[in-house]
């Protein structure tokens, strides 16, 4: 069972990402993932470190409290 948080979280990604013009590729890029693994994040599939969540927050120019709101 995906928990809630994590897929709501891959949900604000996703937008983001999707807002910020960048393929998933170019976001593993920038976060030392492939773009199958942010994939799987977007989908909540996969758990995102805090360390990963800062990174991904920089890539995409955000506050990381972006993706909890």
């Amino acid at each position: 069972m995906q928990e809630p948080v994590v897929v709501h979280i891959g949900i604000r990604i996703r937008a983001r990402r999707i807002r910020s013009r960048m393929s998933r590729a170019e976001l593993g890029a920038a976060i030392g993932l492939t773009g199958g693994q942010v994939a799987e994040i977007e989908r909540g599939v996969s758990w995102v470190s805090p360390h990963q969540l800062l990174s991904i927050a920089e890539a995409l120019e955000v506050d990381a409290s972006h993706f909890f709101q």
